[in-house]
């Protein structure tokens, strides 16, 4: 462009979302879980009341969104990506009071969660 050599990236940023040279979402996906996870910890370790109504209500005003942000443009149905967006949610869910028993799908059955 006019004589400025434009450089070759292997990602890149464009309105908070990664994009890869071969236009998929992986590293997006994992810096996302990644701070979600973070995020996850810090909750987790300072809060007290694990109650099924407070947790649900932490989780979807807290964590859920950063998982959920700009999916129309990113979900891309790769497998793996969905297990690492699911392993913060099934780890959140597993430390409700109650839920520590039951498996993952009768747990999100059980809060009236949706797979991510």
């Amino acid at each position: 462009m006019d004589t400025i050599a434009l450089s070759i990236v292997s990602t890149h940023k464009d309105l908070d979302i990664t994009v890869d040279s071969t236009l998929k979402f992986h590293c997006h996906i994992s810096k996302t879980v990644k701070k979600a996870a973070g995020l996850t910890n810090n909750l987790l370790n300072s809060t007290l009341c694990h109650d099924k109504d407070f947790m649900i209500t932490l989780f979807k005003s807290h964590i859920r969104p950063l998982l959920e942000f700009s999916s129309i443009v990113w979900n891309t149905g790769y497998l793996g990506n969905q297990k690492l967006l699911e392993s913060t949610q099934r780890r959140w869910t597993k430390q409700i009071a109650g839920m520590t028993d039951l498996n993952y799908a009768d747990r999100l059955q059980t809060l009236n969660l949706y797979s991510i």
